[in-house]
């Protein structure tokens, strides 16, 4: 690995940022994590600390929106780009009066919501050491379903030998990509309606 602190910092930006409120939505995080188990699985990256960063960035992530929600609470709906999308929010209370504590859990492996329930959970006042073990657990687990396949391509990829690797790479990844959106959708629909 040519500039391996360039690429551990990486891990953990992504992570922290998937799991930031709002800006979470804007983050292909899926695709990113996958990319990075792949260079883990090439040999790139230590398998140690890529886990160890992709689970402290996402602790870090919900615990900066969980902080935001607890101080700001409901005045958090006023803050651009909230205001102008009311709906987000919306959902987040939804999803989160609809499952309670175990909905930091559970947002944390559906896209849409990802970075909103922890916001939602501190508004709601959600204790602090309660979000803060349900968020620990959640990171470990969602930082290793979203790093180990991407190791488990790159070894089989390895394993190919002629130039079939990118065209095969290439329609995994949206293979991926489509799979991963389609059932966040799906997930989503179930669990609020």
């Amino acid at each position: 690995m040519v500039h391996p602190l360039i690429s551990y910092t990486a891990v953990f930006v992504i992570a922290l940022s998937e799991s930031l409120a709002v800006v979470g939505l804007l983050v292909p995080g899926t695709l990113l994590l996958l990319s990075i188990g792949a260079l883990v699985g090439s040999g790139g990256l230590s398998w140690q600390l890529t886990m160890l960063l992709a689970i402290l960035g996402a602790i870090a992530g919900d615990s900066i929106s969980y902080w935001l929600g607890f101080h700001y609470q409901q005045h958090i709906k006023s803050l651009w780009p909230l205001r102008t999308h009311p709906n987000i929010i919306a959902r987040g209370e939804m999803f989160f009066q609809r499952h309670g504590g175990k909905s930091v859990f559970l947002g944390r492996f559906v896209g849409p919501i990802r970075p909103i329930i922890p916001l939602v959970a501190g508004m709601m006042k959600m204790s602090p050491r309660y979000f803060l073990g349900v968020n620990v657990l959640s990171a470990i687990i969602w930082a290793g379903a979203y790093l180990f396949p991407g190791v488990l391509l790159a070894g089989w990829l390895q394993a190919l030998d002629d130039g079939r690797q990118i065209v095969i790479l290439v329609a995994l990844v949206l293979a991926l990509l489509w799979l991963s959106f389609w059932l966040s959708r799906t997930i989503l629909r179930i669990i609020i309606s």
